[in-house]
């Protein structure tokens, strides 16, 4: 069974927005929620939020309901269906990578693709008002042996995803050339690393 990590090359990082865009694309996600996120710093440096799907996740046992867990890749997952909204697990989150589904969109009048993603048939563009969203890699891609949306659109290559067990993966490599995680004294153990 693959061990899926992130590398994400802060050098690389234009600050663009294709990956954020490309995401809402894929996920159809609602109004106010973006799975991952890029934010300007001093010095023309970007700053990546993303879930770090972390192996040792304190999300996971703060939600009262058990709507959110790691399932069998390493991926942590929401069930919107059994989410109740608390917003617990985005308290116990430390990277702040969990968003609450919005109950109304941009404008008073719907726009086309918030009238998709609520006709949407597919679970990963299935988002209810009130629930907790959150990055889970593009599981349905990685299901397809297909790199996460943001992966595939970043234009200047600064996401790499892989299996960090397989010696022979990029990011394998990019970890032994010391890739490291955010916030790594918590001992939440992220899956995203950064160079």
């Amino acid at each position: 069974m693959p061990r899926y990590a992130m590398v994400i090359k802060t050098d690389l990082c234009i600050g663009c927005q294709t990956c954020s865009v490309a995401c809402k694309m894929e996920n159809l996600t609602l109004p106010g929620c973006s799975r991952t996120t890029v934010k300007e710093l001093v010095d023309v440096k970007w700053e990546i939020g993303i879930c770090m799907q972390c192996e040792n996740p304190p999300c996971v046992p703060s939600c009262p309901v058990k709507a959110t867990w790691r399932n069998d890749l390493g991926i942590i997952v929401v069930d919107q269906e059994k989410c109740i909204g608390c917003g617990k697990c985005m308290k116990a989150c430390p990277y702040q990578a969990r968003r609450i589904n919005p109950q109304k969109g941009y404008f008073k009048k719907v726009l086309p693709y918030e009238e998709i993603a609520k006709k949407a048939k597919e679970v990963h563009r299935y988002h209810k008002p009130g629930k907790v969203d959150k990055c889970d890699f593009c599981l349905h891609r990685v299901k397809k042996n297909i790199s996460p949306m943001c992966v595939e659109a970043c234009t200047t290559l600064a996401r790499i995803f892989g299996d960090r067990d397989d010696p022979q993966s990029e990011v394998s490599r990019l970890l032994a050339k010391g890739a490291k995680p955010l916030k790594p004294e918590l001992g939440t153990q992220p899956t995203v690393f950064y160079l």
